[in-house]
C-alpha cells in the first residue's frame, strides 16, 4: 500500500498523528487505476512476517470448544511441531492450492482491499462478496465491481446467487470471462432478501431447481464448479446429504458445509458432524464452515470431521491474522497476536485500500463498523466504541484511533 509504512518513526518534530496522515493522503494521489493500487505490495515493515514474535501463543486457555475438543492453541501449537507432516494441499477440480485455508465470501465484507489483506496472511483461496446473477447479466454497473480483481489475489472464487438456471448459466459465462478462477454457487443463504427470490438456501427446497442450475454452470463452466451450502432449510426437514450426492452428480468438483439450518441464521452451534457425514459420502472434497472463531477451532474441525478444506468467515473479520496463526502452529511455531502497532497499521492499511476504491467518505463510514472488529477483546474497548460514531472523514479516524492507540501502547509497555 503507497505511502504507508506503519512502524516508522516521523522524522524531526513530526507527530505521529500528522505521520499517519500525510501517509493516508498518499493514497488519493496519482492512482489512476485503483484495483493496480489496491494490489500494490505493502512496505517492508508491514508485511506479515514482521507479525510474528516469541511472545508465547495465543490465547492459551484451557476450556474445551463446543464440539469437545480442546480450544487450546498451545495445544495444538505442541501437537503440530511434533507431527512430520507437511502443510496439506487442497486441490479444487483442476486447481491446486497452497493450503487447506479459504476466506469465506461475506457480503460488504469480502472486497478487493480485504481479501489482499487475508491472501497475505495465507489464505489459499479468498472468495468474493456474493454477486447476483441477474445484476451480472443486466451489466449493472454495481454488480460487476463485485468482480473487480488483481493478480495477486489470485486465485479468486466468484460467488453466484439466484434462482434461473438460465440466468445463472449467463452469469458463470461473464465471471469466467472476467477472470474468475472458481464458480461457487450459493445455496446457503439464509439472509431473507436472498431466500425470498427462491436463491440462496432457498434452492435446498427446491432439488430440481438446484440441480437445472448446476447441470447449466457445468455446461458452460470450464474452470472449477463448487456449491455452498446448509445444513437443510430446517431440522425437520434436512437431507443435506442428499442435496451433497445430487451437486456431485451435475459434475461440481467440491461442496462447502455451513451446518447450521437456514432457519437458524447464525444462532446455535454448527454441527459438525454433518461435515463428517458429508466427507464420508461424497467422492469429491469437503469444505468445512462454521464456528471457526480462533486458529485452534480450525484444527479440531478436521480432525473431527476429517474435511479437506476450512472456510473462515466471522472469525477473520478485524482478524485476518488468523490464517497466518493457523499456517504457524501447523508448523510446530509460535503465534503470537499482533501488537497495538500492528493492529493500527493493518487498520490504516485496510481505510487507505477502501479510500482508493469507494473514497473517503464511504471508507470511513465502513471503518466504522470493522473498528469494532478490529478491537473487540482489547482493553478499553468499550470506551472507543463511544467515539466510533464520531468518524466521518480521514481527520476524524485518525483522532480517534490516535488517541486509543496511544494509551494502549502506553497500558502494554
Amino acid at each position: 500500500m503507497e505511502g504507508l509504512k506503519p512502524g516508522i518513526r516521523p522524522k524531526g518534530g513530526e507527530s505521529k498523528r500528522s505521520a499517519d496522515k500525510s501517509a493516508v493522503s498518499g493514497a488519493k494521489e496519482g492512482g489512476a487505476n485503483v484495483a493496480e493500487r489496491i494490489c500494490r505490495s505493502p512496505p517492508r515493515e508491514f508485511q506479515i512476517d514482521n507479525l510474528v514474535s516469541k511472545r508465547g501463543f495465543l490465547g492459551c486457555n484451557q476450556l474445551k470448544s463446543n464440539h469437545g475438543m480442546p480450544r487450546n492453541d498451545f495445544f495444538w501449537t505442541a501437537v503440530m511441531a511434533n507431527m512430520d507432516l507437511q502443510t496439506p494441499m487442497l486441490k479444487i477440480g483442476s486447481l491446486q492450492l497452497d493450503n487447506w485455508l479459504i476466506m469465506a465470501p461475506m457480503a460488504g465484507i469480502t472486497n478487493l482491499p480485504f481479501r489482499m489483506m487475508v491472501k497475505r496472511m495465507g489464505a489459499a483461496l479468498v472468495t468474493t462478496e456474493m454477486i447476483s446473477a441477474k445484476g451480472l447479466v443486466l451489466q449493472k454497473k454495481r454488480t460487476l465491481h463485485y468482480l473487480q480483481s488483481c493478480p495477486e489475489e489470485k486465485p479468486l472464487s466468484v460467488q453466484l446467487f439466484g434462482s434461473d438456471p438460465a440466468v445463472m448459466r449467463d452469469a458463470v459465462q461473464i465471471a469466467v470471462s472476467r477472470g474468475a478462477d472458481i464458480i461457487d454457487i450459493n445455496a446457503g443463504c439464509p439472509v431473507k432478501k436472498v431466500t425470498k427470490t427462491g436463491a440462496g438456501a432457498a434452492l435446498l427446497r427446491e432439488p430440481e431447481r438446484l440441480r437445472q442450475i448446476l447441470t447449466a454452470a457445468r455446461a458452460v463452466c470450464r474452470i472449477p464448479l463448487t456449491v455452498k451450502v446448509r445444513a437443510g432449510w430446517r431440522p425437520e426437514s434436512a437431507d443435506v446429504v442428499s442435496i451433497a450426492l445430487l451437486s456431485e452428480d451435475c459434475g461440481v468438483d467440491a461442496v462447502t458445509v455451513h451446518p447450521r439450518f437456514a432457519s437458524q441464521g447464525y444462532s446455535g452451534h454448527a454441527d459438525w458432524s454433518i461435515i463428517g457425514k458429508l466427507k464420508d459420502s461424497l467422492q469429491i472434497p469437503v469444505i468445512g464452515n462454521g464456528d471457526i472463531l480462533r486458529p485452534s477451532d480450525a484444527f479440531n474441525m478436521r480432525k473431527e470431521t476429517d474435511c479437506d478444506g476450512v472456510m473462515i468467515g466471522r472469525g477473520a473479520i478485524g482478524n485476518p491474522w488468523i490464517f497466518k496463526q493457523m499456517l504457524l502452529m501447523e508448523s510446530g511455531h509460535d503465534a503470537a497476536p499482533p501488537t497495538a502497532e500492528e493492529r493500527k497499521g493493518l487498520i490504516m492499511e485496510h481505510f487507505t485500500a477502501l479510500s482508493a476504491m469507494v473514497g473517503e467518505s464511504r471508507a470511513a463510514r465502513i471503518m466504522r463498523g470493522l473498528l469494532l472488529w478490529y478491537t473487540k477483546g482489547l482493553p478499553h474497548s468499550a470506551t472507543f466504541r463511544g467515539h466510533i460514531t464520531c468518524i466521518k472523514d480521514m481527520d476524524s479516524l485518525l483522532s480517534v484511533m490516535h488517541a486509543y492507540f496511544s494509551s494502549l501502547e502506553k497500558t502494554q509497555s
